[in-house]
């Protein structure tokens, strides 16, 4: 896939996962270990260092492979990517022997793997969302197989990150929820007093860890609710030192 147009743009966030010593210009640069272009450095068997639909852009070219937790890869890019956000997927497939060469390989991929997340094959992903833990959706931009030589063959797929308003969140239901309704109409001051005390009453109970809160937003600017829900918990951070 072309990058030129995408990297070219200051305002799309381009993210190059794995990037080494060559990463794309105009891309935000993650490796495990420092060198030069690493802009991130981040051990990505774990939680991708990026916000919640934050990134327009993701190129991750022979670094999928080395991370074990194939659901866990997949969660973590649709996560970060934002509705209709771009993955450039390429990896070496176990229809050649680049799988299985590289003694530091973890996870093994083909071109039927990407099926489990892709809204075009409807069984496949059904299955991994319900019994797999997979938590997104994509859509195929592209998908083939490339010869690389030496009996190597490389799965590129360009998916595209599906969301809905309605899913850009996972609630993380627990067993006690509560859903709650500010009166967005108050002041900013009065509703971040009223928000304090009752994430500090939350805090405060005997079974805080099993209580999920859940805060509508309708009829607010999201931007302004996101930093005031901020310096609530900055606040109560400073409470409790």
């Amino acid at each position: 896939m072309d990058n030129s147009n995408l990297s070219a743009s200051s305002k799309l966030i381009c993210i190059d996962l794995g990037c080494g010593t060559h990463k794309a210009e105009g891309f935000i640069g993650v490796d495990v270990v420092t060198a030069d272009g690493v802009d991130v450095i981040a051990n990505l068997n774990g939680y991708f260092p990026f916000p919640d639909n934050s990134v327009d852009f993701l190129k991750a070219h022979d670094i999928i492979e080395h991370l074990p937790d194939r659901i866990h890869t997949m969660n973590e890019i649709w996560r970060i990517l934002k509705p209709d956000g771009i993955v450039d997927i390429s990896v070496p497939s176990t229809d050649g022997r680049g799988a299985f060469q590289d003694p530091t390989h973890v996870s093994f991929w083909n071109i039927n793997s990407f099926m489990y997340y892709c809204q075009e094959f409807p069984p496949y992903l059904a299955g991994c969302q319900s019994h797999y833990g997979f938590k997104g959706e994509f859509s195929i931009v592209s998908i083939d197989e490339k010869n690389s030589g030496n009996q190597v063959i490389h799965v590129h797929a360009v998916l595209k990150a599906i969301k809905s308003e309605e899913n850009n969140y996972p609630l993380n239901l627990r067993n006690i929820n509560l859903i709650i309704f500010p009166d967005w109409s108050q002041s900013m001051e009065v509703i971040f007093e009223q928000l304090v005390n009752l994430c500090q009453a939350i805090i405060d109970h005997p079974k805080s860890r099993e209580i999920t809160l859940l805060i509508d937003t309708q009829n607010t600017n999201l931007e302004d609710t996101q930093f005031l829900l901020a310096d609530v918990l900055l606040n109560l951070c400073y409470e409790e030192n």
